[in-house]
């Protein structure tokens, strides 16, 4: 049983008396809990200090032996690697210095201005970058209203943008390697299908732009979740239990599920795991864990 949380789950339980015995429950269920580190970016990124230490602390409770798992963009240029040399199935990767990244919110209360200073750097180029690719989609998506006079569906969307150059390039401008991206160029479409990360934030990032250019441009922003979101969001794809109480996300989510049909995956409240929780719903019987290879530095 994998399960992958949001900020708002470990915000939400850092406030509850129960806590700990939520930690006790999920440790005797076997169940592998897990987050991105976008997560724990966040979480280190709060600017009370003690709110930062208690969110912290909730975190690595809710972790235990279970690694951070690598930023979305490194999970599909990693990935890249690995499917090149012929992987049947793909692995997601271990954040680079997961002990490191652990010690970190262990102490979550003392860490120093310059740290959050370089957390907060890091973030607004990623905003930079989820701009740039919304502005791109967003034009990609009225070109299409232009010439055909209608508003695809969601299934028709996905099936055109899944094909364009203009995905094309977006995914393979991640990747950083000039041989890995050339050898990837003919074949991007099968990485797609074969990285199940990297299709999830795909397939969520282009409904977000049909979403988005549906309605005028300055009205857009409230139609989905906060950008951080969709880089947490698509690690729904390895998950069997997704949960957040975020109602945008869960919208997002749901929209893509239905997209997707019959999925491994269930998005599912803080009430409702905490109820298949206690009600031992959640028991792993040790061939369902996610296997994970470690960062590539």
């Amino acid at each position: 049983m994998v399960i992958v949380i949001d900020t708002n789950v470990v915000s939400n339980l850092s406030c509850r008396v129960e806590c700990h015995e939520v930690v006790e429950l999920l440790r005797r269920s076997g169940a592998f809990l897990t987050v991105p580190e976008t997560i724990v970016e966040e979480v280190i990124r709060t600017s009370d200090p003690l709110v930062r230490a208690k969110l912290s602390r909730t975190l690595v409770d809710l972790l235990d032996d279970c690694p951070v798992l690598a930023h979305l963009w490194n999970q599909l240029t990693w990935g890249g690697q690995r499917f090149l040399c012929g992987e049947i199935a793909f692995k997601p990767f271990t954040a680079v210095g997961t002990d490191s990244l652990k010690t970190h919110l262990r102490n979550g209360d003392t860490l120093r201005p310059c740290a959050l200073e370089q957390l907060q750097e890091k973030k607004n180029k990623q905003v930079h970058t989820w701009d740039t690719m919304h502005a791109q989609g967003r034009l990609r998506f009225q070109e299409i209203l232009e010439k055909d006079k209608l508003i695809p569906d969601p299934a028709t969307w996905i099936a055109t943008m899944l094909k364009s150059e203009v995905l094309r390039n977006i995914m393979l401008e991640s990747v950083f390697n000039h041989t890995e991206r050339e050898l990837l160029r003919p074949r991007w479409q099968e990485y797609i299908a074969w990285n199940p990360i990297c299709r999830s934030f795909l397939e969520l990032f282009l409904l977000a732009i049909r979403r988005h250019a549906i309605e005028h441009e300055t009205a857009g922003s409230r139609n989905g979740p906060k950008w951080e979101d969709y880089y947490i969001g698509a690690f729904v794809g390895i998950a069997d239990r997704f949960v957040t109480d975020d109602t945008r996300l869960r919208s997002a989510l749901d929209q893509h599920r239905k997209y997707r049909g019959r999925v491994r995956w269930e998005t599912v409240s803080l009430k409702e795991f905490l109820g298949d929780l206690h009600g031992g719903k959640l028991r792993s019987d040790g061939r369902q864990m996610l296997e994970v290879l470690p960062a590539q530095v």
